[in-house]
């Protein structure tokens, strides 16, 4: 008990720190999400989850149409014989409309409400009572569960172990709740059973 109190972190589940770069990056693996919000009710669990795919199926549509744009290939043009003036003009109309689609995103954001999604998705994860501050108290709170729990299991141990050599004075060291009781009781006077 003592080593896992004092191991690793789990590797199989995200510490807020490497849940929170697994997302900048766009890498959150949802089994992996799952396994640590195990703890977290079902409803919570499905929101973070669907949150995790709705962010990770955004970026991964605006990478690849912007990984489209980039690499378009407009020689192939020229080698079918089309006239090169006629594909840089091509070229330069498709151009400006992926710039002019790009300059309208700030408004596409406000009329489709997404910064308030955004809002949202961080505020679940990041706010108060959002999921890494619901994980960070479950741990701890684990932690101290587990701590308590070692420390009754020492003092279990030595009541157990050397229950023929102690001698009352040393259980009443060791107990100073039952010193205090005990005390009282001959301060008042009281012998019963």
């Amino acid at each position: 008990m003592k080593a896992g109190i004092d191991a690793a972190p789990d590797d199989s589940k995200y510490t807020a720190e490497s849940f929170e770069k697994a997302l900048g990056a766009g890498s959150v693996d949802i089994s992996m999400l799952n396994s640590t919000l195990g703890v977290l009710d079902m409803s919570a669990r499905k929101l973070a989850v669907k949150c995790v795919s709705d962010t990770a199926a955004m970026s991964r549509e605006t990478a690849a149409q912007a990984a489209t744009m980039e690499s378009y290939d407009w020689s192939q043009w020229e080698k079918k014989g089309l006239d090169a003036e006629l594909i840089a003009e091509v070229k330069s109309i498709m151009e400006a409309g992926v710039a002019k689609e790009i300059s309208m995103i700030p408004e596409l954001i406000k009329e489709n409400q997404l910064d308030e999604l955004q809002k949202e998705v961080v505020d679940a994860f990041k706010g108060p009572g959002g999921f890494l501050e619901l994980a960070s108290a479950e741990e701890k709170a684990a932690k101290a569960g587990m701590l308590k729990a070692l420390a009754d299991m020492e003092k279990l141990e030595v009541d157990a172990v050397g229950i023929r050599d102690v001698t009352i004075a040393e259980i009443l060291e060791r107990e100073p709740e039952l010193r205090a009781e005990i005390e009282e009781e001959i301060k008042n006077n009281n012998w019963g059973y």
